[in-house]
């Protein structure tokens, strides 16, 4: 899949971010692991880019990783008991 600036816009993707990813991909880009990642690192709001991007079951999955990914930065976070 491919998105572009304008694909973003229309579906009301934060101006900001887009204006980010449009420095980056002014021309769009293939959505792979590694651009969500480049992504991310530029700042993009990533969860606002999945719920526009992902399949129904592929967002679920997403937000499965997440919510395990934040619960280990907690729990890191806490220290040792």
């Amino acid at each position: 899949m491919r998105i572009t600036p304008d694909w973003l816009r229309e579906r009301d993707l934060y101006e900001q971010d887009v204006l980010v990813f449009e420095r980056k991909w002014p021309d769009g880009m293939e959505v792979t692991e590694g651009n969500f990642l480049r992504a991310a690192k530029l700042g993009i709001d990533i969860g606002s880019l999945a719920s526009r991007i992902l399949s129904p079951h592929a967002l679920k999955a997403y937000e499965k990783a997440i919510a395990r990914a934040l619960a280990a930065i907690m729990k890191a976070q806490r220290g040792p008991a």
